[in-house]
């Protein structure tokens, strides 16, 4: 075994490389789908004026004012916040009234949209619920105002971009952990191969000093000095 030996093939790392890559590719994409999917269900309409909206599932759901919007072709701003005359009411799918309770403190950003939230409702059965806004005092020309209705629409954003962000450190934990296991792999091997050339050299050594200090049999004797005073006999 050489060191070329234990050197990973270029298809190793290409798989690694390739394993980061597809990793971020689909943190964006939970993230932009999660994104799409909270803004596929949060409704919107201009106000005075009312939605409907469908609940798939019971639980808490808020009324935003989208100051920053863009609604049926149209470039919404606005100063966050609904004007004081404005009132809400929400309708259960049996036709029954629902509380709506204030709450101004949830705020959302989400594809060039911008939301604060004025109350919310609690819906105790899936189905479509009818939310209206209306105005005591008359809007002033040229002021447009868009209501939306969903869940806790910051929650959910954070929701997606977090499992995305996890799925990222995921395959770059995995990336991390394929290299450092072809690293210790190559390591052991490297040493292995150094431990096996020191050890032919040290056999090597020992085997050379053997010979050097081996006896010399009588007959070994006579042959070398047969051939010593040969050559001091050609000299003469």
């Amino acid at each position: 075994m050489t060191e070329q030996d234990v050197t990973p093939k270029k298809e190793v790392y290409l798989i690694i490389i390739l394993v980061m890559f597809m990793g971020a590719l689909v943190a964006a994409v939970i993230v932009v789908r999660g994104f799409w999917n909270v803004q596929d269900t949060t409704r919107r309409e201009f106000v005075p004026g009312s939605l409907t909206m469908k609940i798939d599932e019971p639980g808490r759901y808020y009324v935003y004012h989208e100051h920053k919007s863009i609604i049926k072709g149209e470039s919404i701003i606005a100063k966050p916040g609904f004007p004081a005359g404005f009132s809400f009411s929400v309708k259960d799918p049996a036709g029954n009234s629902v509380i709506v309770y204030p709450n101004k403190l949830l705020k959302y950003f989400m594809g060039g949209m911008e939301g604060v939230s004025h109350g919310y409702f609690d819906a105790a059965a899936a189905g479509v619920y009818m939310v209206n806004v209306s105005s005591s005092t008359p809007v002033n020309p040229g002021e447009r105002f868009v209501m939306s209705a969903g869940g806790n629409v910051p929650a959910l954003t954070n929701k997606a971009f977090i499992n995305g962000v996890d799925t990222f450190l995921a395959t770059m934990a995995l990336s991390i952990l394929l290299w450092t296991a072809i690293f210790a792999a190559r390591r052991i091997a490297k040493k292995k191969i150094y431990a096996k050339i020191e050890s032919a050299k040290v056999q090597a050594n020992l085997k050379e000093l053997a010979r050097q200090n081996a006896p010399t049999s009588p007959e070994s004797e006579a042959a070398a000095l047969y051939m010593k005073t040969k050559k001091k006999k050609k000299k003469k």
